[in-house]
């Protein structure tokens, strides 16, 4: 990924596992490999931007133009623009963060999120949705029982739980392969990084996906600077 990654951070103690923290900001301009793991996005046209489509790997090297020939999973091929392609990480031990909503939900959509997720904060359910819509097993986790029921509604294929994970983290039970963290509107930078440490050290095999344009500014500066084009909006 062309952001700056660190590993873990300077509140990790002494024989924690190491994490490797990324920005996932997929409007930059990205220098893919034969054989890397990506998500497609459909080309809308206009300024109705484009939507997830499939996730697919490369192949070869780039064409005159710039485009990449992906391979879907039946097989089929598609000479892609790579504004269109979105890297796919997944697995831990990796942390991603994000500025922005839109690709917050961008990452529910296309990381390798695994079988189980953990959604911190998931206020209407518009992250849960997606992640529900890939077949994930979804426990949803929002202080505000208000803002749950309208996640309920979002996402009746999700468990919910009302609870403040930073007040009562015992309530929060299970193994999940990915965790998505989003308590930046209403929580300082220092209070989401409690949250993101809680994660890391509780599910250390775990992918975390972050929302925090504060973390963003201090850790990926070059990421946040850039605006992303209409046509990666999700």
């Amino acid at each position: 990924m062309a952001a700056a990654s660190s590993t873990a951070g300077p509140d990790a103690s002494e024989g924690e596992t190491e994490r490797q923290w990324e920005a996932f900001a997929p409007h930059l301009p990205h220098a893919f490999a034969d054989g890397d793991r990506v998500f497609v996005m459909k080309s809308r046209g206009g300024q109705r931007g484009s939507r997830p489509f499939a996730a697919a790997y490369i192949v070869g090297e780039a064409t005159e133009d710039g485009r990449r020939t992906v391979v879907y999973k039946d097989g089929s091929t598609y000479a892609a623009r790579p504004a269109l392609l979105v890297p796919i990480r997944g697995g831990g031990p990796l942390t991603l963060f994000t500025a922005t909503t839109r690709a917050y939900r961008l990452a529910a959509a296309t990381q390798d999120v695994g079988t189980k997720t953990l959604e911190v904060g998931c206020d209407q359910g518009e992250a849960t949705r997606r992640l529900v819509a890939r077949g994930c097993a979804v426990l949803a986790v929002d202080k505000a029982a208000d803002r749950m029921r309208t996640a309920r509604d979002a996402a009746p294929g999700a468990t919910f739980l009302v609870c403040d994970v930073l007040c009562e983290p015992d309530r929060v039970e299970g193994k999940y392969s990915s965790v998505f963290v989003d308590i930046n509107g209403s929580r300082a930078y220092d209070t989401v990084l409690k949250c993101v440490r809680w994660a890391e050290r509780r599910w250390p095999a775990a992918l975390v996906v972050v929302k925090s344009s504060e973390a963003m500014r201090m850790h990926f500066p070059g990421a946040i600077e850039v605006s992303a084009p209409a046509r990666q909006r999700a």
